[in-house]
């Protein structure tokens, strides 16, 4: 028999205690929201959704909240709605990163790489160093300028700096050099990242042969002609 996870089993065991709490005070926006929370990260956001927007409903001005349904209404594929959450917490809490970041992403996602730009590099001027933004910017534009790859190259100077933040600057310093036609570099940094990338490889030849042709069913030569402009 197979060990039970120790953290999927407390992390049950606390959802356990939160449906209680709630039964006993359904007006608990703090139990929804954090239930909802554990949903989200368990990959459950469906589950997730009508409790955080009851969360957000009985508690006014629910930063939290709100960014924790913002966060669930991404992985279920309604971007606007997000985006809106995010734009509203954005004018209480203007000089927040995480939120620029998160807008940026967005509005990359919708194949708006001008207004994603403005909003990375807002969050730039608020912290030059953060090496998640300089990822997410060299991914809504093309290339970049002497000046910020000089900067890029001796952040890795930085001793606060761990190896994921390495592992994530390498790869952004891989892209932007690959844009810049300099290939020699641009591997070096993408080799660099990969040796130091701890996540699980979650590559499976036989999905990934699927899903390949399930594009090339659907985006045909007929399908471009039938959409010329």
């Amino acid at each position: 028999a197979s060990v039970p996870d120790w953290t999927e089993e407390r992390g049950v065991e606390a959802m356990a205690r939160f449906r209680l709490a709630l039964a006993i005070n359904p007006a608990f926006a703090q139990g929804y929201n954090y239930l909802g929370q554990m949903l989200t990260e368990m990959e459950k956001p469906d589950q997730a959704i009508p409790l955080l927007r009851k969360a957000v409903g009985l508690r006014n001005g629910y930063i939290e909240a709100q960014l924790n349904l913002a966060s669930a209404l991404e992985m279920t594929g309604q971007p606007e709605e997000a985006l809106t959450i995010y734009k509203s917490v954005l004018e209480r809490m203007p000089k927040h990163v995480g939120i620029l970041n998160s807008i940026g992403t967005i509005l990359r996602n919708l194949g708006k790489m001008e207004e994603s730009v403005e909003y990375f590099e807002k969050a730039l001027a608020l912290d030059p160093e953060n090496v998640g933004t300089y990822y997410n910017l060299s991914r809504s534009k093309v290339g970049s300028d002497p000046k910020e790859l000089d900067k890029m190259e001796k952040m890795f100077d930085d001793p606060r700096l761990n190896d994921n933040q390495k592992c994530s600057l390498h790869f952004t310093m891989g892209k932007v050099y690959d844009d810049n036609a300099d290939f020699k570099k641009a591997f070096h940094h993408f080799k660099a990242g990969n040796d130091l990338d701890t996540r699980e490889k979650s590559f499976y030849p036989r999905m990934h042969h699927i899903n390949v042709s399930r594009l090339m069913s659907v985006f045909s030569k007929e399908f471009f002609d039938n959409h010329k402009g």
